[in-house]
């Protein structure tokens, strides 16, 4: 039996998502695996957990193999660092002469808003920078400088700083590296907010400034947050979900109160969801299913705290309903329930927050029209609510009024939900679509529905 040979000091962070394009660290980073003897196998093992960037994280790992030391290959699908996944023992040494291996470490995002998904139309941000759309254009929102529909993924003008990106009903927002927002698409509410009611088919800067750092965008209104932590808001607001006290549209980005403590924002149908940095929850606007969850079916003009708890990192806005990830990874929802998206196993609408399952392993949630999609910590992808399309992902056209699991697992990483369709993105930077595709929004060059993922584009580019 000849000896199998291991290399103890590997490549990490093969993919960095802070807001630059994808690469190698030139310098290996010390991940220590453990040999050990199994009979014919051997066993490889190494940490739970390891330091990238300064920070104790659990990344995912890819194991490669090479003959020498040039042609890597993987060996197994990506795998989490939890506690009962640090290990890999299914090489066998006999088959496996001479090889080398190496393992590569994938971190987490920071940057989590480079997928979107609109009324019938979505984008992307690749890893080098460069925006994408597809799907539906009959206001200009795929920013092409056309109105003519792609069924495939085009590029977004030439620049490659774009680094984050939101889909409206008919329109889009996206931010760029140095801090500008930009709009395009539909503007008849003045959601572009560039204080004109024009619809533009380019990108156009909504307004002057690099001091945006977040974009949200909802049924023809749209919510920012600047670097010092305020919001503003701009666009339809007959329901009051500008959150600035009237019932009137504006087309220039207007501030939402006087705190400066906004960290997480999300635009629904009709109603604004937004989460300040002591862990506070405050909603407002459209009401008629209680998706404000303040237990009335009242709407409010202004921002209204929700309980008392401070406990809340993650929120997000449906059509009309809302689900957020308490710190303890717990699921809560309420609104709207015609189709399941509470996810609580009745198809009964709620006004005040209710718990979904017993889970708390939950990390980030988003919602579709009518269907909700959420990650636990070990990488799989759940789903719920209306199916009418697929956009759950079991491949079933079946609504579920409880989480079920996205089909085939994998280890997802960024999530977006159109209105009913769905789209992902891998650690590894696949990614993929499923839902309703009769505007080619699934980007795969059809106009067919799918009710499982299907992978769009290069492999490993998002």
């Amino acid at each position: 039996m000849k000896t199998t040979t291991l290399i103890l000091s590997f490549l990490s962070s093969v993919l960095i998502r802070d807001f630059a394009p994808a690469q190698q660290s030139p310098s290996p980073t010390n991940v220590p695996l453990t040999v050990q003897a199994m009979g014919t196998n051997i066993q490889l093992s190494w940490p739970a957990s390891v330091t990238i960037g300064g920070q104790l994280v659990q990344p995912f790992y890819r194991l490669q193999q090479s003959p020498d030391f040039q042609a890597w290959q993987p060996l197994g699908a990506l795998r989490h660092a939890s506690s009962t996944e640090t290990s890999l023992s299914a090489i066998t040494a006999a088959d496996q002469p001479s090889a080398f291996y190496r393992l590569l470490t994938y971190p987490p995002r920071t940057n989590l808003a480079t997928v979107a998904g609109g009324l019938d139309h979505s984008a992307a941000v690749r890893n080098d920078g460069t925006l994408w759309t597809w799907g539906g254009n009959s206001d200009g929102q795929l920013g092409n400088g056309t109105f003519l529909s792609n069924s495939l993924p085009v590029q977004v003008g030439t620049h490659s700083t774009w680094m984050a990106v939101a889909a409206g009903d008919c329109y889009m927002a996206a931010l760029r590296r140095d801090g500008t927002l930009w709009t395009w698409g539909r503007n008849r509410f003045g959601q572009l907010g560039n204080g004109t009611l024009a619809t533009t088919n380019v990108p156009v800067e909504a307004q002057p400034g690099t001091q945006w750092r977040a974009v949200a965008t909802g049924n023809s209104f749209t919510m920012a947050l600047r670097t010092d932590g305020t919001l503003w808001t701009w666009g339809r607001n007959e329901l009051g979900m500008l959150g600035d006290g009237t019932v009137v549209s504006r087309n220039q980005p207007g501030q939402v109160g006087t705190d400066a403590t906004w960290v997480t924002i999300s635009a629904g149908g009709g109603h604004a969801a937004a989460l300040r940095a002591d862990g506070t929850l405050w909603t407002w606007g459209w009401n008629f299913y209680g998706q404000l969850g303040d237990g009335t079916i009242a709407n409010k003009t202004r921002p209204l705290r929700i309980g008392t708890d401070r406990r809340w990192r993650a929120v997000a806005a449906g059509y009309s309903h809302t689900v957020a990830i308490s710190t303890d990874g717990e699921i809560w929802s309420w609104g709207s329930n015609s189709s399941g998206e509470l996810g609580d196993g009745t198809f009964d609408d709620r006004s005040h927050p209710l718990r979904v399952g017993t889970n708390s392993t939950w990390q980030m949630v988003v919602c579709g029209g009518f269907h909700t999609l959420a990650k636990r910590t070990d990488g799989t992808l759940w789903s719920w609510g209306n199916n009418g399309g697929g956009q759950l992902g079991n491949g079933t056209f079946v609504n579920s009024s409880v989480p079920i699991q996205v089909i085939p697992n994998g280890a997802w990483e960024i999530i977006a939900g159109g209105f009913f369709h769905s789209i992902a993105i891998k650690v590894d930077g696949d990614l993929s679509t499923w839902g309703n595709n009769t505007s080619g929004q699934l980007g795969d060059g059809t106009s067919e529905n799918r009710n499982q993922p299907t992978p769009i584009g290069p492999p490993g580019a998002w």
